[in-house]
């Protein structure tokens, strides 16, 4: 017998941490601004979601994506910092991003300008007990 489904409203914040290559010049403010959108309605236990997380990208900037090939520039990663009752549930989505070659890398990149899109999938425990959870996810880019 599966428990009775419990009502769970998710509130995320994001945090955001800047990985910058030792070559760069140090901004005072992240180039990227990030902002993930409320979830609409109740999720319930044992559910899967996704979590949209926009970039604002300034002008003279990019990101890289979150599926680089090997060998290259980093990629964006997402990481779910706090825990129960949310976990990790699949890969990361994204809006595509422009691919080209990297004359200084000498590789195939894939970056974004101006903004990107991306949906990270989570999964509401089957033990989750009815409440209001936040939880929060680190970018690393």
């Amino acid at each position: 017998m599966r428990p009775r489904a419990a009502k769970v409203l998710s509130l995320f914040s994001l945090v955001c941490v800047v990985s910058l290559s030792l070559f760069a010049q140090s901004p005072r403010e992240s180039p990227v601004h990030w902002k993930a959108k409320p979830l609409a309605t109740p999720l319930r236990a044992g559910q899967g979601f996704e979590i949209q997380v926009e970039a604002a990208i300034e002008d003279g900037w990019h990101l890289y994506s979150t599926t680089q090939p090997p060998g290259g520039p980093n990629r964006t990663r997402f990481t779910l910092l706090t825990g129960e009752p949310f976990q990790p549930h699949g890969n990361v989505r994204q809006s595509t991003p422009k691919t080209e070659f990297d004359p200084n890398l000498r590789i195939q990149t894939e970056t974004f300008t101006v903004r990107a899109d991306f949906w990270v999938p989570l999964l509401v425990s089957d033990n989750a007990k009815p409440g209001e959870y936040e939880g929060s996810l680190q970018v690393v880019y």
